[in-house]
């Protein structure tokens, strides 16, 4: 699977894009000076395209896409 993921988080939405279909995983946010402290987690079926309901804190965090065959990460910055 590539790299590539594109995430935006607009109205307490969170939007994901990726590269290639992911079959099974999940979608966890954590803070990224602390990365045991978990703030969201979804499950992910069969898609390459997630517009999930979400309530982040401000600050800095850690996007995680969690499959079978490898972890892709994402450092975002919320600001609202």
């Amino acid at each position: 699977m590539d790299n590539n993921i594109i995430v935006l988080y607009e109205n307490r939405k969170l939007i994901i894009q990726t590269s290639s279909i992911i079959s099974k995983g999940q979608l966890k946010v954590v803070d990224r000076d602390n990365p045991e402290n978990t703030l969201f987690t979804h499950d992910i079926l069969d898609t390459d395209f997630l517009r999930v309901a979400a309530e982040l804190p401000n600050g800095k965090l850690q996007l995680q896409l969690i499959t079978p065959q490898e972890t892709l990460v994402k450092n975002i910055n919320i600001k609202q």
